[in-house]
């Protein structure tokens, strides 16, 4: 019999250093007003992300020339005409209290771009970030696991179990070296991870002296200059769900994308492109410096939310934290994981809090991508075969079963006529799983001192049969 452990899937990061330089860090950010609070989706990271002050130098003449290609800060694809423009740092827009400001003035370094255009990156790599929706069960198979990090960003990571190259002739177990020798010195060094910034994808490779896993993310598309302008004068409209839609409403949520709601109260959205906003407790925009069009201060007391500039590259951010999820799930999977019987599957439970809970199967062939099966449990939980879990219910303590393969779950005293609940699901009935072995599901009724018998089985399909037997007074 094993515990089922609530836990949150915690991301561990790994701090190793190389033998060339890497990117400084400062631990500290400006701030343009309102209250000086960590968005909610960068705290798993602290130190460990820290912010981007100094790029990495070139130190060796090897080639291929690294083909970098840093923008002119603040220039960005304007989707509104098709043009460039260019911040120039002039503080010339004074009205309404929002002042223009630089990236120095903001505390913004600028990441360096490469060109790899002329770089053979892996066929289904490519496919995938171009399309997300191309993603199939045949590239997990062969070592690429994506996932979507909030709904916005597609990352996709490259395992030890993927044979293919990556970039050029870079694979999985090369060299470290071999990575700097080819694609050039990266643009930042974060967690043991170098990184690549290009005009269409971010890529990133993990290792102290081989390659252990890489990871990649396509590049947000463009963006007029001036949204954050935009935001700023328009921010009532970003959480108010009943106000009158104009364009530049629909410019702002366009950018933005999806509002998200906050465990415990308050909103939140974010663009890839580097914004993060938050109204909980207070409001305030935090602005990245993967954002690349102009930058603003406000000033007085005209608006009630302040910006926040952080020197972190959010897609960097989330990338890193895909990475260590993935490393970090596979520990908990080796340390925790409940095989089935016949090691088809193994498995996992997580409880976040009374709205995120679930149970993660792992097909063990890696033939399918893990699954997320959203079922409230307590107490412990039993494998009765390769395809059906029994499990207590968080709410009632009733005994169900689950099936690993559809999903639906089955209350078995209630399937089989036992016990009538009278469609009270939410209250303990003080039940307990006794044992479930050799056919015989035995159940504890504390309220009656009953012990209720079931016995199953299994059809020539697989599905599982249930056999209400007399119930007996408890011991």
């Amino acid at each position: 019999m094993t515990k089922l452990k609530k836990y949150m899937i915690l991301v561990l990061p790994v701090i190793l250093l190389l033998s060339f330089p890497a990117c400084k860090f400062k631990n500290k950010d400006k701030k343009a007003g309102g209250q000086d609070r960590n968005p909610v989706h960068t705290e798993d990271y602290n130190d460990t992300n820290a912010p981007v002050t100094e790029p990495l130098k070139d130190g060796n003449d090897s080639e291929p020339d690294d083909g970098r290609t840093g923008p002119e800060q603040g220039e960005v694809s304007d989707t509104g005409s098709g043009n460039d423009t260019v911040s120039t740092g002039d503080n010339s827009l004074p009205e309404g209290g929002i002042i223009r400001i630089t990236r120095e003035e903001a505390g913004l370094s600028t990441i360096p771009t490469f060109d790899f255009s002329d770089f053979s990156l892996n066929p289904s790599m490519q496919r995938i970030l171009e399309n997300p929706e191309t993603y199939t069960d045949e590239d997990y198979r062969n070592g690429l696991v994506g996932e979507w990090s909030y709904d916005r960003l597609f990352v996709l990571i490259i395992t030890e179990r993927f044979s293919e190259s990556i970039i050029q002739d870079i694979s999985i177990g090369d060299n470290i070296a071999k990575v700097t020798e080819k694609l050039g010195e990266p643009g930042c060094f974060i967690d043991n991870t170098l990184f690549y910034k290009t005009n269409e994808y971010y890529l990133g490779f993990r290792g102290e002296k081989q390659v252990e896993q890489a990871v990649i993310a396509q590049k947000p598309g463009p963006y007029p200059a001036d949204i954050l302008k935009t935001i700023i004068e328009n921010y009532n409209a970003i959480f108010d769900f009943d106000y009158e839609s104009n364009t530049k409403t629909e410019q702002i949520h366009e950018f933005l994308g999806p509002v998200g709601h906050i465990h415990g109260g308050g909103w939140h959205t974010e663009s890839m492109n580097g914004i993060f906003i938050e109204s909980f407790g207070g409001d305030e925009i935090t602005v990245y410096n993967n954002f690349e069009g102009e930058l603003y201060d406000i000033r007085g007391d005209m608006y009630e939310f302040g910006i926040r500039y952080v020197d972190t590259d959010c897609i960097m951010d989330n990338m890193l934290f895909g990475l260590g999820s993935y490393i970090s799930l596979n520990r908990r999977f080796e340390e925790d994981g409940i095989m089935s019987p016949g090691g088809k599957y193994n498995s996992l439970y997580v409880w976040n809090y009374s709205q995120s809970y679930y149970f993660i199967i792992r097909a063990m062939d890696n033939s399918t991508p893990d699954k997320y099966i959203g079922v409230a449990a307590t107490g412990e939980y039993f494998w009765l075969n390769d395809r059906y879990i029994l499990y207590s219910d968080f709410y009632s303590d009733a005994p169900c079963i689950l099936d690993v393969e559809t999903g639906e779950t089955v209350s078995i005293l209630e399937e089989t006529g036992l016990f009538d609940f009278g469609g009270d699901y939410y209250r303990s009935y003080m039940f307990e799983i006794l044992s479930s072995k050799d056919g015989i599901i035995l159940v504890y009724y504390g309220e009656e001192d009953i012990a209720y018998r079931i016995d199953y089985s299994f059809s020539p399909d697989g599905e599982i049969l249930l056999y209400p037997v007399a119930a007996d007074n408890g011991e």
